[in-house]
């Protein structure tokens, strides 16, 4: 078995200031996570992260993912799922905007919030030149955020007060027919 401990610090600071009023805007974002990978008899990955993000414009946030990889032994197939939460803060022009002749920002927005999961399997065909994966994936978004058309020909940028849910699937294919040429 191998064992991975990774960790990450970031820190990103943003300003902001409305040409057209003068008005400067600030906010900090601090963020810290770590990540465990293992992999086991060159065939089974194990990946979990976890994250915790403190702001001082939004609540702090802590997300994390799951996942799992299995490649199939003699068989050229992989199975392959995650799970894992999410975090997205509304942008700068979101929350101030930048025209305030059709633009309007939202200083009350929220951060958009997500869970999914999705689950696939990759198949490598024709002696390794051709790999085929199909995934199904299946997420929901909370406070998703878009933009309103006001009667006065203005918009401005809303949290939904519903769910939006996604699912799907995906067809992913990579050939690799010659030595120096990749299609995907």
């Amino acid at each position: 078995i191998a064992h991975t401990l990774s960790g990450f610090v970031e820190h990103e600071r943003e300003t902001f200031e409305d040409p057209f009023t003068g008005r400067d805007e600030s906010r900090t974002l601090n963020a810290f996570g770590l990540q465990y990978r293992a992999e086991i008899a060159d065939q089974l990955n194990l990946y979990a992260t976890v994250r915790r993000d403190q702001n001082d414009s939004f609540e702090d946030d802590d997300t994390y993912s799951l996942a799992a990889s299995w490649a199939i032994p003699n068989s050229g197939s992989r199975l392959h799922t995650s799970y894992g939460t999410g975090v997205t803060n509304p942008t700068f022009i979101e929350q101030f905007g930048f025209d305030p002749g059709t633009f309007i920002g939202n200083a009350a927005l929220v951060p958009e919030e997500a869970v999914g999961w999705d689950f696939g399997i990759e198949q490598t065909l024709i002696a390794d030149k051709l790999v085929v994966d199909l995934t199904y994936f299946k997420s929901t978004l909370d406070n998703e955020i878009f933009t309103d058309f006001l009667p006065t020909f203005e918009t401005t940028p809303l949290n939904s007060t519903t769910d939006s849910d996604r699912s799907g699937w995906e067809l992913y294919v990579t050939a690799n027919p010659l030595e120096d040429l990749s299609l995907v």
